[in-house]
């Protein structure tokens, strides 16, 4: 297996060294799936202790100005590699901010696998460049191993909507983590308006209840959607029951809310949402939420340059 990469745009490496820096305070260890066409950091927390799930993309085309890679064979054609962040973290902040350039290498010493990161630095008195090499150890995952780390299926989610700014979600958050760490998504498709929808984040304790609505979200268009006779297409599943909570909530609503209506809830840690709020990329051009009744909260986060899949499972399943 082989993998180079290289870049000498200083913004490119700058925003890598942005993305990397953010996947680390999801996690200690990921796994950096070499593609073709891409590079994905892939992090596969345990459901069953709360942990998050992140598929972060970068296309080979947007950072790298050189890239060449070869799998384990034909076949397969892909490198994984088990990455501890706060080291790969540890070489490139070093230098964050001054870096011209930036060349990844796939090598070997002594029979153990290292990631070469080869930065090129100016210099204070003369024009030239200097180059510090670091060497990352990391650990090839067994071939076994890899259907663990492909690009996720789409779930089976109840309501799609798009997400309020990030700003404004961020504020809210602020101030509702004092209160508790549980946050309940709730969110219901409009009666009125068939492409919109509203979202109201809330959180409860002993001693009192805080929620805040976000209104007219709009309802992305997914690939084979069902169309009913009016030309409404049903985002979500259609028909699915929500649980005697919901309902009365959405009796409080109106009467006779539709069935592709019926509101949606999850709840999740909030710490984990606002790992999410935290990056330290630029603004997102979009990002999609995605709600699967108590089961799960995906969110789609879209950049210029990379796209973010985030799951993070809901805190009680039924």
């Amino acid at each position: 297996m082989k993998f180079r990469a290289a870049t000498q745009d200083a913004g490119c490496v700058q925003y890598l060294c942005k993305a990397i820096v953010f996947v680390s305070k999801l996690a200690n260890n990921c796994v950096m799936r070499c593609t073709p066409d891409c590079i994905y950091f892939v992090l596969c927390g345990h459901t069953v202790e709360g942990g998050v799930r992140v598929w972060f993309e970068i296309k080979r085309d947007t950072l790298f100005s050189d890239y060449s890679m070869a799998g384990l064979d034909d076949e397969h054609e892909e490198v994984q590699l088990e990455v501890v962040l706060e080291t790969m973290v540890g070489a490139l902040t070093k230098s964050f901010g001054q870096a011209r350039g930036l060349r990844l290498k796939l090598t070997r010493r002594d029979a153990a696998p290292l990631l070469q990161m080869e930065l090129e630095l100016p210099t204070v008195l003369t024009d030239e460049s200097r180059h510090v090499t670091h060497n990352v150890p990391v650990r090839v995952v067994p071939l076994r191993y890899w259907g663990e780390f492909q690009t996720p299926l789409e779930p089976e989610f109840d309501i799609s909507f798009y997400f309020p700014p990030l700003s404004s979600v961020r504020n809210v958050l602020d101030r509702m983590r004092n209160l508790s760490n549980r946050l309940t998504i709730f969110a219901q498709r409009s009666t009125r308006d068939q492409g919109k929808c509203s979202m109201r984040l809330s959180v409860t304790n002993s001693m009192a209840s805080v929620s805040t609505t976000f209104k007219d979200l709009q309802l992305p268009r997914w690939r084979d959607e069902p169309v009913d006779a009016a030309g409404d297409v049903h985002n979500g599943r259609n028909g699915d029951e929500g649980d005697e909570a919901e309902d009365a909530e959405a009796a409080a609503v109106g009467v006779d809310v539709p069935q592709s209506a019926r509101p949606v809830r999850v709840a999740v840690d909030i710490r984990k949402i606002g790992s999410l709020l935290s990056s330290p990329l630029a603004c997102p051009t979009r990002i999609v939420c995605n709600l699967v009744r108590h089961r799960v909260a995906q969110f789609f986060i879209f950049y210029d340059e990379v796209q973010l899949q985030y799951f993070i499972p809901a805190l009680d399943t039924e």
